[in-house]
């Protein structure tokens, strides 16, 4: 039994009341080798797990770049288990193998009361994998037994060997023509599987609000059972992928002779050698009992929860995976082979290609100038050359080539060009030339100009830091260094890196209350940016914007960090419910990841009634902050249209009251309302409520 818990927590108070729970991980693997023979051979079994998802591929080449050809295999089979056919296997074995495997990972079961109420609970990840291998002699074979479970979703390639190393490892079968088998083996093999993946079973209630919302569940079994075979010579493969979250990809470089299957929510990879041997002299005498027993239980728990709230009352489950695989080799013999089996679970969507080896295309260029240096005016010709490096052929390659436009005249050609490359195997190269004028008018102060070359292709490249080659030229000027040196792509092409958070000083304020938001940009390095503006919006639960303010931060430094800050009062007309606010940095092009946080406005207990006021209809208090002196910069003019500034778009609420007052350190900062512009989204939809100073974020 394996056990992971973060959740079966109780909390009450009079005021807020908040239980945050962390992630819970549970992984069981058994291998159970019982009456096995394993000679002159190589092989793995592998047990994989990859519990956070994300990125990253999966390169079967690096396990199996020991293996030799099936042919040789056949050769150096004991006693000649290729044409020579002089193997004899003798086999008595009884074995019994029981499995009983609990594993549990659970994150809910929580209860929460108070004045204002939350639960937040962390992903639960559950998964069981079981092996059992009974009876069984592999000779002179390479094997590779595999389960891979992926929680969450995958960016990544599923990468094979190339197809012709692939028909080498896999591609001979050994037929039995002649031969003398007699098995009387028998197996009895139970499989009892039961998976749970739960994020429901949630309550929640309360005087004025209350919200529910629950992460995925996700529960994913396989059997695989490989049971009185007798494998010689050659090669085989079975690989079953199970993908409930969706695919976005493709097959590339598959050979002919691979089959697959669709099997529902995923699909099944099928290759089997050719035969184009005998084995007449092959003895097999099998005489063996199996019985296995198999009892897996893996539950995954982020749900059952209940929450009272006195005003509001919000429950927010985190995603569940539960996964098993059970894999069966018994009464087998393994003779002169390659031999594959794996299983692989994507639990989430899968964004990667099924790839049989992968191209890795490199580019560079160099200026044809004499004497390493080029005049302003003078006509420049570049020399181009493309290298697949890699062991799969590159289609749709397109070369692009970049000028740098201040330098360069872009009369006389494009400053930016796209070629298309022929197709390029393994090993083949091109070569392209391209001129370009650099302008009359270049000051004398500017010692170089520059270029980029990028290549692409259609399939997955397999090493993506040699797709781009940045170049300077030396300019024949007095101050020039009267050399052609390269540099590296990142002092040419290196973006800027941003990181924009933005917290608040509350999660839930009753109306009336006066809520302080704090937006942090940090330019952690690359290049300064130039012509930055701060965006910033407040929607509600309808995405509707009711608010929106600009500044203009104009030049942020590398390693600057600027700060700012304002506080917002939403007045009796406003509706209660979720307002998320989000922030984005937007510079020309350049747009920064938005940061956002959402506060619960609710309508406090009734009072007395007073005289009415009339509300007015935004007021606001802002400061920003420097974290370093800067020198002073002229304000930007507003900001344009929608298609300019690819940034948070915003309206106004008539009855929202918000207090703006904007302080500036070192530099101005114009302060925009009203801007109409298109949001991005949608926001990640996570958080929790804080308690007193803790300041967290409420996602709905």
């Amino acid at each position: 039994t394996t056990t992971a818990e973060t959740g079966d927590n109780q909390a009450t108070s009079t005021n807020e009341t908040i239980i945050d729970t962390g992630q819970a991980i549970a992984v069981s693997n058994v291998l159970n080798v019982v009456n096995t023979n394993i000679i002159n051979s190589n092989g793995f079994i592998l047990f994989l797990s990859n519990l956070l998802g994300g990125g990253g591929d999966l390169d079967l080449r690096e396990w199996l770049k020991q293996w030799s050809p099936a042919d040789v295999l056949a050769d150096e089979c004991a006693g000649g288990c290729g044409d020579e056919g002089e193997t004899a296997v003798t086999d008595t074995n009884q074995a019994e193998i029981h499995n009983e495997v609990v594993v549990h990972s659970s994150t809910g079961n929580n209860s929460a009361a108070g004045d204002t109420a939350a639960i937040q609970t962390g992903d639960a990840y559950a998964a069981a994998n079981v092996i059992n291998v009974a009876n069984t002699n592999i000779v002179d074979s390479n094997y590779l037994l595999l389960t891979f479970n992926n929680f969450g979703d995958w960016q990544g390639d599923l990468v094979f060997p190339a197809w012709e190393t692939f028909l080498e490892l896999f591609g001979t079968e050994v037929s039995f023509s002649g031969g003398e088998v007699n098995n009387q083996n028998a197996a009895t093999i139970n499989n009892e599987l039961e998976l749970s993946a739960e994020t429901g079973g949630n309550t929640a209630s309360a005087a004025a609000t209350s919200s529910i919302q629950t992460g995925d569940a996700v529960a994913v079994a396989n059997v695989v059972n490989e049971v009185n075979q007798n494998l010689v010579g050659g090669g085989s493969l079975a690989v079953v992928l199970r993908l409930p979250g969706g695919w976005s990809g493709g097959i590339f470089g598959a050979p002919a002779e691979l089959k697959w299957q669709s099997s529902g929510d995923g699909i099944r990879l099928i290759f089997d050698g050719a035969e184009n041997g005998n084995s007449a002299g092959a003895e097999i005498n099998n005489d063996n009992q199996a019985q296995i027993d198999n009892q897996v239980q893996v539950y995954a728990l982020t749900g059952d929860n209940q929450v009272t709230g006195d005003e509001a009352a919000i429950i927010q489950t985190g995603a569940a995976y539960a996964a098993a695989n059970v894999v069966n080799v018994a009464n087998t013999n393994v003779l002169g082979r390659n031999w594959l089996l794996a299983i692989i679970n994507i639990l989430g969507h899968w964004q990667g290609n099924i790839s049989f080896g992968r191209p890795d295309l490199w580019v560079g260029h160099y200026a044809q100038i004499e004497n390493n240096t080029a005049q302003p005016g003078e006509r420049v010709t570049f020399r181009y050359t493309v290298i697949n490096n890699g062991d799969a052929p590159a289609t749709e390659v397109e070369l692009t080539g970049r000028f740098d436009p201040r330098f360069f005249d872009p009369f006389e050609a494009e400053t930016t060009f796209t070629w298309p490359v022929p197709d390029l195997d393994p090993g083949e190269s091109f070569d392209f030339t391209y001129q370009m004028t650099l302008k009359h008018e270049i000051a004398t102060s500017v010692p170089e100009a520059g270029s980029e070359a990028e290549i692409t292709s259609l399939e997955s490249d397999n090493n993506d830091a040699d797709n781009l080659d940045s170049l300077l030229i030396a300019l024949n000027h007095p101050v020039a260094t009267n050399h052609l040196r390269r540099i590296p792509k990142e002092r040419y092409a290196k973006p800027p890196e941003i990181i924009v958070t933005k917290t608040a000083s509350m999660v839930a304020a009753a109306l009336g209350q006066t809520i302080t938001y704090t937006i942090t940009v940090l330019n952690k390095g690359g290049n300064d940016v130039t012509e930055a503006k701060l965006a910033d919006a407040i929607v509600n639960e309808n995405e509707e914007i009711v608010s929106q303010k600009f500044w203009d931060l104009g030049t942020v430094l590398e390693d600057e960090e600027i700060t700012v800050t304002y506080d917002v009062i939403f007045n009796a007309s406003s509706p209660p419910g979720f307002y998320r606010n989000g922030a984005q940095l937007i510079a020309g092009d350049y747009a920064s990841g938005i940061a956002s946080t959402t506060v619960l406005v609710y309508a406090p207990a009734p009072v007395a009634p007073v005289a009415p006021t009339t509300p007015s209809a935004v007021e606001a208090t802002s400061t920003v902050t420097n974290a370093e002196p800067a020198p002073p910069v002229t304000a930007l003019p507003p900001p344009g249209p929608p298609s300019q500034l690819a940034a948070v778009g915003v309206i106004g609420l008539d009855d929202l009251l918000i207090l703006s007052l904007i302080s500036l350190s070192v530099f101005f900062v114009k302060f925009l309302l009203e801007t109409d512009l298109k949001i991005f989204g949608p926001w990640p939809i996570k958080g929790y409520l804080a308690k007193l100073a803790t300041i967290k974020s409420l996602f709905f």
